[in-house]
C-alpha cells in the first residue's frame, strides 16, 4: 500500500476528483479526513470509504473561511496527532467573463476560495507536518493557468485563470521554503474532467465536441485519472519531486489553436 499508516486530508471531497482521491487514498492505506463545504456529501464520502473497509472522518469546512480551516486542523491534531498528506482540491469555476466583464464580487469569491483557501490550508497544516518532519502537499491548479482563454466556445474565465495561475506560484514558493524540512509541494493541472463542475457544460453538444476535438486523446478525463496522479505525488514514489506542475489533460495544452482532422483537409 502506497499510503500505509498515513494521515491524509482531502478538501472538496464530497464529489468529483476530491471524492475519487479520498477513496483511492483510503484504499492505499491512509486514514482520510474528508472535508467539503457540504457536510452531507462529506459524510457520504466518509461512509463510502468505511463501507469499503477504509478509515475516514467526514468534516464540513468552507475553505474561504480561515477560522473554519484552523478549527479543522485543530480537530485533526486532536484526532490523529499529525498530518502527512494535504490535497487542496476544493475550488470553484466562477462565472464566465473577461477583464471588463467580471463582477468585482465574483472576482473576490473566486480568489477567496481557489487561492486564499489553498493558502490558508497550507499555512494551517504546516505546523502539523513540520512536527512530523515530513509531508506532501498537492495543490489543485488547472490547465486554465497556462492559457488565456476559457473552455472552447464558453469564452474567457479571467478570474478562474488568474486564481489557478497564482496557485502555481504559491506551490513553488512553498516547495522552495520548506524543502529542507522534509515538506514537498506540487500542483496538479487537470484539463477537462467529467465532474459536477463541468456537468452543466457537458449538456452542450457544441462544448463537448470542441473539447474532444481540442484534446489529442479525443476525450474528457475521469476523476479517477486525476486521483491517481495525486496518489503518486502523495506517495514515496515522488520522494524527490517538489515544486512541480503536473499537467493531466490528455494533451490539451499541446494543441491550442485551430485543430484540424483529416475530414477538414
Amino acid at each position: 500500500m502506497q499510503l500505509a499508516n498515513k494521515i491524509a486530508l482531502v478538501t472538496g471531497a464530497g464529489s468529483g476528483i476530491g471524492r475519487a482521491a479520498a477513496e483511492l487514498f483510503a484504499c492505499e492505506g491512509a486514514s482520510v479526513v474528508v472535508t467539503d463545504v457540504n457536510a452531507t456529501t462529506a459524510e457520504e464520502t466518509a461512509h463510502r470509504i468505511a463501507a469499503a473497509g477504509g478509515t475516514a472522518l467526514g468534516l464540513a469546512c468552507d475553505v474561504s473561511e480561515s477560522e473554519q480551516i484552523q478549527a479543522m486542523m485543530t480537530r485533526i491534531e486532536a484526532e490523529y496527532g499529525r498530518l502527512d498528506v494535504l490535497y487542496n482540491n476544493a475550488g470553484v469555476s466562477g462565472p464566465l467573463g473577461g477583464l471588463l466583464d467580471v463582477d468585482p464580487a465574483d472576482w473576490a469569491t473566486v480568489m477567496r476560495i481557489n487561492l486564499d483557501g489553498t493558502f490558508w490550508c497550507c499555512r494551517a497544516a504546516m505546523p502539523l507536518m513540520l512536527a512530523g518532519g515530513r509531508g506532501a502537499i498537492i495543490n489543485q491548479s488547472s490547465v486554465a493557468a497556462l492559457v488565456g482563454g476559457g473552455p472552447p466556445h464558453l469564452g474567457p474565465v479571467t478570474a478562474y485563470n488568474a486564481s489557478k495561475a497564482a496557485v502555481i506560484a504559491l506551490t513553488r514558493s512553498i516547495a522552495y521554503e520548506f524543502g529542507d524540512r522534509g515538506i514537498r509541494c506540487n500542483a496538479i493541472l487537470p484539463g477537462s474532467v467529467r465532474t459536477g463542475m463541468t456537468g452543466p457544460a457537458l449538456q452542450s453538444e457544441k462544448y463537448v465536441s470542441a473539447v474532444t476535438r481540442s484534446t489529442p486523446m479525443g476525450r474528457f478525463g475521469e476523476p479517477e485519472e486525476v486521483a491517481r496522479t495525486a496518489l503518486f505525488l502523495a506517495s514515496d514514489a515522488a520522494s524527490f519531486v517538489t515544486g512541480e506542475t503536473l499537467v493531466v489533460d490528455g494533451g490539451y495544452v499541446t494543441a491550442q489553436g485551430p485543430v484540424f482532422t483529416t475530414v477538414d483537409l
